[in-house]
């Protein structure tokens, strides 16, 4: 290494080119032979043709090497610097290590430049030197002939070096070196291609002759003035020895100490002006840097090599610029070490693993002391702190002071995000300390709640033991109830309860009054809170002496015993006489109301009461009084028979040929008259609740029914005549065992309302579609499977149909003026959004215990929506959209496996939910397809915390609009992508693509990729050719699995998957080493691969909320990486929410205890 490092030297002195990988590459071209690499740069077009080649002497590995600048390609090695010999420079020695002695003394570093032209040899005594450095490095420093930079040995040298320059006789100079000379010159025009070009042949004639034997002689004194033969170079002793010094002696071992010996000894050789290091192990300068939340600094450690061909440059001109010492000493915490020794090196790389991890180690372990110097700039990024960039030596001041304070920018913006995130952590621990409390509050509540009901059912059943022991003691004491046939004095007494009950007891007549009140009592009715009145004569009983017998309140009679023949009379009438003042006064108002009376037939006299005269009627008269007028009657018009015991109603019923309104609810009929169609006045006909099977067919003859009441029978078909009904308005069928109805049904054009739940019915007739005037139908809890077009049924205000089987939404043609659908307990799996649109005045909607598993964005055009059940269905989620329904008051959301929406937004009540949903909504980007690039790598804050933001330049284009589609090949059309070699980030959010062409993936620069919100069903496999991808954001799009050829994107750090459709996390992920954040919610993962995850080292952040897990792994916790674990709105029960509030740490460490042992 050290004989190439001298070619390297030499040929930039000899060459003038400042650029080292130029250089490089020339000697690598050329075999590291010095003399073919200089000819090669020696612009050929420039010469004469007798210009002659220069010969340089091959490379000696020891002793004292000359370059001839004579011309003549001799060389000699001489220690005596005899003045007879050739005019040679020893460049042995390593330029890049010389010290020079400035005009004050000061030692200053620096890289030796020798313009070298081709020229003829100059009369004076000796060339001057210029030393020339790259133009970052400053302007060149001319000493004056004839001053020589030192040149320090290499550490395996074993004496010091000299610098000897050799003199040759002017008169043997010109007669030994006829061809042009390699000369060193002063002069800037002497370049390495300027004499050349400027002095082919240098013969000016006679003219110069004077001038040229002057400077000749002039240049001779100077030499001879300044430089002793002997080599004495006393005055730079002490700046060669800190050169030959290593910066950290060999022996030294303890950090302190050797930092101490790094600083003393790098200010020696470079001065005082220099970055102030940190005097301690690396470990304590991290803690230094990186202690204290949005407070701390980067931290920049410079490493250092002696046998580098750049330390000394490096230092000098740009680690110790005022510039960089100002902006390092303001910025960063400074740390240095010297990798000269292997055992230093070793020593660094176990404090560096020690720090930063064992990727951080193998990085720098790679840096090869050809490459050293470099600056390591190490900052603390969400908690980790880590080697964030490598600056090379091979940099200039500008590119050293740019990478500097494009580190501290990303530190502060860093600073800004940790401070955000700080605040953001403390007041989401305040608002989960807020609920806690809360919670606890609450909790406090009930069971103070539970406490008070569980002292009040305490008491009631004391007070109900106490009762009950008191009413025991009561009926204790209660006398025996006498027979019916006895000889002795009684009292029947019918007692009407507070219930509405009515208890019968007899009595002895020598019982007391005491006597009847413990017998009230017995029956649970204490006389303390309860009246005992008698009818009449009104009369409080509880006021009395209860000593009274019954008899003596006139409440007792002697029983006689009954006529045996009026007994048998009256049971062969039993249950089916009518007062005849009933009957009188029903012939006076033509209603008669014989409800609840026991009756078990109707007598005869009712069926013809207005054609027979009464029992009692007397001669005709009509002088006699009104009530003797019998025969001056009113026709009846209503007759009502409820709550009796009939099986049938007589065949009579046609004399009642005035009746309109007949009224037979609850009953036993089994069988309706036929004469019941001669009713030709029948509005009202009511049937309800009694044993119906069928219907007389004389009943469609009813030509003004406009009621029909048939709920609760035991009906199993309707006639086809229904039809005739013509003025039939309201129509009740329900609770029966009818399988279809007639299609006739569709002519009763006057029909408001059918009510026919509670049957059979699998079908309905085509023809209720033309029920025009129908506004109420009502057939729940049948067996329909499908519907008739309603189209025409225009008037439609109630459709009831929750409890059938129905698959498919109805189609309503005008459904402006329905009000309420009720489709709840059916079979709906989805909703039909054209169907949806129509119903435009619709207040309350019922879509509760069905299979739906979205709602359409069109439900929010149902502007008058004011109940909405959409419980016990699959809904993963709603239009957030919904937020906006402007009259929607009530919304039931239980029972589903929401996962965009968490359950404690949910149980705050609708007002929250909806506001919740109108958070959520995201203003659509001016251009849907908005691609914008970006041309400066950047990192992603994590993905747990903010949604990913992209503050890109725009690029070009905009994609198509939905409505415009996508040709089959998957590229969007209209789009122009500007993706170019520089391109770092690429952001195709909201573009509507459904496949991405692989034309984006031919530029392997790209870093980040912001595909989200699209219609992406699948990734293309091209993907792989991104090495350097780092963020990959596909959230809100259609996958479900990724490509194997993702596992080559080998720095990817970032993967947001949220609101896709993966079953599980591909297993491709498990392949990225360098995974660090993983954002999977809003999918549909029904498990958590913990052996997959543990093949991710570095992975910090897990998010699966609102999936379908049903159980967590307890070997989940033994994932130590992990920073921030999310798994909310899943559908395990353990880990408790409690537990998941807590935060991740609680969360690994609960996992973790229950770990089978």
């Amino acid at each position: 290494m050290g004989d190439r490092n001298e070619v390297l030297a030499n040929f930039q002195a000899l060459s003038n080119i400042e650029d080292i990988a130029i250089c490089l590459d020339i000697l690598e071209a050329k075999g590291w032979d010095l003399t073919a690499a200089v000819n090669s740069v020696l612009p050929e077009n420039n010469f004469s043709h007798s210009t002659p080649v220069v010969h340089l002497p091959p490379l000696q590995a020891r002793g004292a090497r000359v370059v001839d600048l004579t011309g003549n390609g001799t060389s000699s090695s001489s220690s005596n610097g005899s003045v007879s010999q050739p005019h040679v420079v020893d460049l042995t020695r390593d330029p890049l290590h010389t010290t020079h002695t400035l005009p004050n003394n000061h030692p200053h570093p620096l890289i030796p430049r020798f313009d070298v032209g081709v020229g003829p040899a100059h009369p004076g005594p000796g060339p001057s030197i210029t030393h020339r450095f790259p133009p970052h490095l400053g302007s060149p420093v001319h000493y004056g002939p004839p001053a020589l930079p030192y040149l320090p040995p290499y550490a395996d040298d074993d004496e010091e070096g000299t610098v000897q320059l050799m003199e040759a006789a002017l008169s043997n100079q010109s007669q030994q070196a006829p061809d042009p000379p390699i000369t060193v010159s002063s002069s800037p025009a002497s370049s390495a291609y300027g004499d050349a070009c400027d002095h082919p042949n240098n013969t000016e004639g006679e003219d110069d002759e004077e001038e040229e034997e002057e400077e000749e002689d002039m240049m001779e004194d100077t030499v001879m003035d300044t430089l002793s033969l002997d080599g004495d170079f006393s005055h730079d002793d002490s700046a060669r020895k800190a050169m030959k010094e290593p910066l950290i002696p060999e022996t030294c071992v303890e950090v302190t100490q050797a930092l101490q010996f790094f600083t003393s000894r790098f200010e020696g050789r470079y001065g005082a002006i220099h970055p102030l290091f940190f005097i301690g192990a690396l470990k304590e300068a991290v803690r230094e840097a990186t202690s204290g939340v949005g407070t701390h600094k980067p931290m920049l450690v410079y490493l250092h090599h002696d046998a580098s061909i750049l330390s000394n440059i490096f230092c000098s001109n740009l680690l110790c610029s005022e510039s960089v010492v100002s902006y390092l000493t303001s910025n960063y915490i400074t740390w240095a070490w010297d990798l000269t020794s292997p055992r230093h090196r070793k020593q660094l790389l176990d404090m560096i693993g020690e720090c930063f991890g064992q990727m951080a180690k193998a990085r720098v372990n790679d840096i090869h002391s050809d490459h050293l110097p470099v600056i390591l700039i190490v900052s603390k990024v969400q908690g980790s702190v880590d080697v964030r960039n490598i600056i090379q030596g091979e940099t200039n001041l500008d590119g050293l002071m740019t990478s500097l304070i494009t580190a501290v920018e990303e530190h502060s913006m860093q600073i800004e995000t940790e401070k955000r995130e700080e605040r953001e952590r403390v007041a989401r621990e305040m608002m989960i300390a807020e609920q806690n409390a809360a919670y606890q509050e609450s909790l406090a509540a009930d069971r103070e709640k539970l406490k008070k009901k569980e002292q009040q059912r305490l008491q009631e059943e004391e007070e109900r033991e106490e009762r009950e022991a008191v009413r025991q003691s009561m009926e204790s004491v209660v006398p025996d109830e006498p027979a019916a046939d006895t000889e002795d004095k009684i009292s029947t007494l019918r007692i009407r309860l507070p219930n509405g009950s009515t208890a019968h007891r007899r009595f002895l007549a020598s019982n007391t009054l005491q006597d009847l009140l413990n017998y009230i009592g017995s029956m649970d009715f204490s006389v303390d809170e309860h009246k005992l009145l008698r009818s009449y004569p009104r009369t409080d009983l509880n006021s009395l002496l209860p000593n009274l017998t019954l008899e003596e309140l006139a409440m007792s009679r002697r029983q006689r015993k009954p006529n045996t023949a009026f007994m048998a009379a009256a049971a062969g009438s039993s249950g089916s006489t009518v007062s005849e003042s009933i009957l009188r006064q029903a012939r006076k108002s033509g209603h008669l109301n014989l409800s609840s009376r026991q009756l078990q037939d109707i007598p005869r006299a009712v069926w013809r009461i207005n054609i027979d005269p009464p029992a009692d009627a007397g001669p005709v008269s009509f002088g006699g009084s009104v009530e003797e007028r019998w025969w001056e009657q009113t026709d009846l018009t209503k007759l009502i028979l409820a709550g009796n015991l009939l099986s049938s109603l007589s065949e009579d019923i046609e004399f009642l040929s005035a009746l309109t309104v007949l009224d037979a609810h609850d009953n036993q009929i089994e069988k309706l008259p036929d004469s019941l169609g001669k009713l030709q006045h029948l509005n009202r006909l009511i049937l309800s609740r009694n044993r119906i099977p069928s219907l007389p067919p004389s009943l469609s003859s009813l030509p003004l029914l406009t009621i029909l009441k048939l709920d609760h029978n035991n009906l199993t078909a309707l006639p086809e005549t229904f039809g005739r009904l013509a003025t039939l308005e309201e129509l009740d069928v329900s609770h029966n065992s009818l399988t279809s109805l007639p299609a006739s049904l569709g002519d009763l054009t006057c029909l408001l309302r059918l009510t026919g739940s509670h049957n059979q019915l699998n079908t309905l007739p085509v023809t209720m579609g033309t029920m025009t005037a129908l506004k109420e139908l009502v057939l729940n809890n049948n067996k329909l499977d499908s519907l008739p077009p309603l189209s025409r049924v225009s008037s439609l205000q109630i459709l009831t149909l929750h409890y059938n089987s129905l698959s498919q939404f109805p189609a309503i043609g005008d459904g402006r003026r329905l009000k309420e659908l009720q489709l709840g307990a059916n079979r709906l799996s989805r909703l039909d959004p054209v169907s949806l649109v129509s119903l435009t005045g619709l207040v309350y909607l019922d879509l509760r215990e069905n299979k739906l598993g979205s709602i359409p964005v069109e439900i929010t055009q149902l502007t008058s929506l004011e109940r909405l059940d959409l419980s016990n269905n699959d809904l993963l989620g709603l239009p957030n959209e919904m937020g906006h329904m402007p009259q929607l008051k009530s919304l039931h959301l239980d029972g589903n496996p929401l996962k965009t929406m968490r359950r404690d937004i949910l149980q705050r009540g609708t007002f929250e939910v909806l506001k919740y949903m109108r958070g959520r909504i995201e203003t659509p980007p001016e251009h849907p397809a908005h691609i914008t690039t970006k041309h400066t790598p950047s990192r992603t804050p994590p993905p747990s915390r903010v949604a990913h933001q992209t503050a890109a330049t725009s690029a070009g284009g905009s994609a198509p609009s939905p409505a415009s589609g996508t040709p089959d090949s998957g590229s969007v059309v209209g789009v122009s992508i500007d993706v170019t070699p520089d391109t770092r980030t690429l952001d195709l959010t909201h573009g509507n693509f459904t496949l991405l062409p692989d034309s984006l993936f031919v530029h392997s620069q790209l870093t980040e990729i912001v595909a989200g919100y699209n219609r992406l069903t699948v990734i293309p496999p091209a993907i792989g050719n991104l090495l350097r991808l780092t963020v990959l954001d596909v959230r809100n799009n259609q996958l479900k699995t990724l490509p194997s050829e993702l596992a080559r994107c080998g720095e990817l750090r970032d993967l947001i998957l949220s609101f896709n459709r993966f079953s599980k996390i591909p297993p491709v992920v498990y392949q990225l080493k360098k995974l660090e954040h993983i954002i999977a919610d809003g999918n549909q993962i029904t498990s958590i691969d913990v052996e997959g995850l543990k093949q991710l080292p570095m992975i910090q952040t897990l998010d699966l909320q609102n999936n379908s897990l049903a159980q967590v792994p307890p070997q989940l916790g033994t994932i130590a990486t992990l920073k921030h674990l999310q798994l909310g709105g899943n559908m395990f029960r353990n880990p408790r929410p409690a537990v998941l509030a807590r935060g991740t740490a609680d969360l690994l460490q609960y996992l973790k205890d229950r770990i089978p042992t």
